[in-house]
């Protein structure tokens, strides 16, 4: 009895050996598998911030765009403004007709009116509203600094005429 149980347990014993050498490279090719999904999670990680940096990045660019799209706007507007009251200006001279030929008359009045059609064409902006300022006053009380038309000097790009 004791030499059958011992054969039969040698049997066992080849036999788990047999099922733990087939299970072993499973095992391994399952460790090799996890090892590259974690790889590739680092990388789709890596992916991902460098995407939310780009697209950090193309608001900066596109608010940079936007201001400087409003600056030029506001800055044509104000040419256009001038360039009108330049041409009021200079309408109020008059050139002798005695020195100037017909061909130079002809072409003062098409350069006349070709400023005034580009001034009167020029695009008119929605101007916003700029919140006024506030200091500080020595008792500690807030006090808005309003800015009125008289104001406005020469330093800030306005010329009175």
């Amino acid at each position: 009895e004791i030499k059958g149980l011992s054969v039969s347990s040698v049997e066992v014993a080849d036999r788990a050996g047999e099922l733990i050498n087939q299970i072993v490279p499973h095992i391994i090719k399952t460790a090799d598998m996890v090892q590259e999904i974690a790889s590739a999670s680092r990388e789709q990680k890596s992916g991902m911030s460098q995407l939310s940096s780009a697209a950090t990045q193309q608001e900066q660019v596109t608010q940079m765009v936007s201001a400087n799209s409003e600056e030029l706007a506001s800055t044509a507007e104000e040419m256009a403004s001038q360039s009108q009251n330049l041409l009021e200006l200079v309408s109020m001279f008059q050139v002798s007709d005695e020195h100037q030929t017909p061909e130079r008359k002809k072409v003062v009045k098409n350069k006349t009116k070709q400023i005034k059609k580009q001034s009167l064409a020029a695009p008119v902006m929605e101007k916003k509203a700029i919140p006024p300022q506030t200091t500080q006053t020595k008792q500690g009380e807030e006090k808005e600094n309003k800015k009125t038309d008289d104001d406005v000097d020469a330093s800030e790009g306005y010329i009175e005429l």
